[in-house]
């Protein structure tokens, strides 16, 4: 075999080790070394071909890793593609930058952390693209003693610390194989020491965490009652079905409401119908927050005042609507970060982005504002569907003072799949980063509570062992956040040092090449 080939070949090992790691097979511990292959690959080859390899390996990643998105109705293997295209394109750009460092370097495993960062945060926050979702540190999510970091450095932290761990034991495998070719180094105790601290600092991190888990207080209990109706995607919004829809969560609402909750809560677009211009919907749901006595939390497609589609139809909001157990409507919260190509079609100017949308017909506009509800000693936020995996605007919630969140959502889309699974990965990373309770209802599911460390402790459908498309109820007591963290505060600032590391080298190497070239320059010109 020829080395191009043995390289190729060994690289595609990170792809499926990186798929593995996610949600859906759950073999997360393989993600410490997920990378390695890649990175082993990567420094054996030149720029160019680091540039195409690490691109086509990303590629691949996506793909592997979304394995599951072609359940979404509309969606593809032309969206499939160009989705893995478009997210391959920061591997080939991560491709790139590792080769201006030399990896025999000792500080070759810190770089690649930075780079890989930086590249994890761009990718979250890429305009209209942003997407924070299979990020490396959410592989994790189930390590409950080592994800208490994102107290202070967010799921970054998470990801800087298995990038760190994936390049340490890569540079290892590179001085042992293709340096020193099986045999001990003169330096060998010292290259261990090296390249090993950072597997010693994971250990110490965990128990660190484990303490953290054990001394924490709490501002109080509130009682919350979550309902999954389960209503399948293909007639949720058949007007026909509404009734039936209706009938079927109050049932369920006077059900839970035997558990004497603080709030009952139902899902994204529970009332897939615009709620205040549908009298009999409106008062319906009036009529049984009286019954039981309870404040209802449900989402809703509430109408909006401005904002129209091309077509020239009326844009709607995408709601969520509290309602008191007096049956008044105390508040509504419409939803700000839209999905794009599938709640709206993004633009730019004059170019639109049309063609890329999978035959989802969405005609929402945005809300803009973060509002919070007050119950009894507590104020709470909602979010809706992907919103909670966005930490910048899930922090703004909590700064604003939220004791505890809610976050509905829709996950019918994605049927029986290994979506929803990845959906809730997102956002146990919320709970930990604020130290705050999240309750989350979903239509089909996954309807859970997450507590402050990031533990599930309560779901729908436990009884049963299955958390997907079934119908039922939960209720649980969860705890009031007593105050901000330090990310809370100050939000990402491992991110912002990671960054400006980046930029000053990339400054000083561009420098260097100037000065190098003007040298040249000057003794052509003396010559």
């Amino acid at each position: 075999m020829t080395r191009e080939r043995w390289i190729i070949c060994l690289s595609l090992l990170t792809p499926l080790l990186l798929t593995l790691s996610f949600p859906g097979f759950e073999f997360s511990f393989l993600a410490w070394i997920a990378l390695v292959p890649f990175l082993l690959a990567i420094m054996r080859t030149g720029r160019i071909k680091a540039f195409a390899l690490s691109w086509g390996i990303g590629l691949l990643s996506y793909m592997g890793i979304f394995f599951w998105i072609h359940q979404v109705r509309g969606y593809t293997f032309y969206h499939y593609l160009i989705s893995g295209i478009y997210l391959g394109a920061y591997w080939g750009i991560l491709g790139l930058l590792l080769k201006l460092v030399d990896h025999k370097r000792q500080s070759y495993p810190i770089y690649v952390a930075i780079v890989w960062v930086t590249l994890e945060y761009i990718r979250s926050n890429f305009f209209f693209l942003s997407f924070p979702w299979a990020l490396l540190g959410q592989t994790q999510y189930k390590n409950i003693n080592l994800i208490q970091i994102a107290g202070y450095t967010g799921v970054y932290g998470l990801s800087f610390l298995l990038a760190l761990v994936n390049a340490a034991i890569a540079v290892l495998l590179y001085h042992f194989v293709f340096i020193s070719h099986g045999r001990l180094v003169k330096r060998a105790d010292a290259l261990l020491t090296l390249y090993l601290s950072p597997i010693l600092m994971v250990l110490l991190l965990s128990i660190w965490g484990r303490s953290v888990c054990r001394s924490y207080d709490t501002a109080g209990m509130v009682r919350v009652g979550l309902v999954q109706g389960n209503i399948a995607q293909e007639i949720k919004w058949n007007k026909d079905v509404f009734p039936l829809t209706f009938e079927r969560y109050k049932a369920l609402t006077k059900k839970v409401a035997q558990e004497k909750p603080s709030l009952v809560i139902w899902p994204e677009t529970a009332i897939p119908v615009d709620f205040r211009s549908q009298p009999s919907a409106f008062w319906r749901i009036l009529a049984l927050a009286r019954e039981v006595d309870i404040p209802i939390i449900f989402g809703a497609a509430g109408s909006s005042k401005i904002g129209a589609s091309d077509g020239g139809e009326k844009g709607i909001y995408n709601s969520a609507f509290y309602i008191s157990s007096q049956g008044k409507i105390l508040g509504e919260y419409h939803k700000m970060r839209l999905l794009p190509f599938g709640e709206y079609i993004p633009s730019m100017g004059g170019l639109s982005f049309a063609f890329l949308t999978p035959g989802l017909k969405g005609n929402f506009v945005p809300g803009d504002n973060q509002r919070l509800f007050s119950l009894a000693n507590a104020q709470f936020g909602v979010t809706i569907c992907w919103e909670n995996i966005f930490p910048d605007l899930f922090r703004g919630f909590v700064s604003k003072g939220a004791s505890f969140m809610v976050n509905i959502s829709n996950d019918a889309w994605f049927k029986d799949s290994a979506g929803p699974y990845q959906h809730l990965m997102c956002q146990v990373f919320r709970a930990v980063e604020n130290r705050i309770s999240i309750v989350r209802v979903a239509n089909t599911g996954i309807s859970c509570v997450i507590d402050p460390f990031g533990r599930i402790v309560k779901r729908v459908g436990e009884d049963e062992d299955q958390y997907l498309n079934i119908t039922g109820v939960a209720s649980h007591d969860i705890q009031i956040n007593p105050g901000p963290t330090f990310y809370t505060r100050y939000g990402d600032i491992i991110v912002i040092v990671c960054t400006a590391m980046l930029i000053l080298y990339l400054v000083w190497r561009l420098a260097g090449y100037l000065w190098a070239f003007t040298s040249r320059k000057e003794k052509d010109c003396s010559a």
